[in-house]
């Protein structure tokens, strides 16, 4: 089941293993197959239309709920991170 781990801050650059930018089918579930596929433990999804995946999600620290605020390209009303704040996601996908 997807669980959101918070809003974060993203590094800068992103540290994170996978990055694909989506223009228009960014999705929570868009999001969660990807994460699946790659076997990967987190996802971030960020400023409405970038999704990252890895085993881990950053050092800089959590960010206030409210600068997760863009909305996701692909499902309008759904929230997909903000600008340098990512929305982690985790599926339990703990198994290597």
């Amino acid at each position: 089941m997807e669980k959101i781990v918070q809003c974060w801050v993203s590094e800068i650059p992103p540290s994170w293993a996978l990055l694909v930018t989506f223009r228009f089918v960014v999705t929570k579930h868009t999001m969660r197959r990807l994460l699946i596929v790659q076997g990967l433990k987190y996802a971030g999804t960020q400023n409405g239309n970038t999704c990252f995946c890895d085993d881990e999600y950053g050092t800089v620290g959590d960010a206030d709920e409210a600068n997760c605020d863009k909305d996701c390209t692909g499902k309008p009303g759904e929230k997909c991170g903000g600008w340098w704040r990512n929305t982690v996601h985790s599926t339990g996908n703990f198994q290597k």
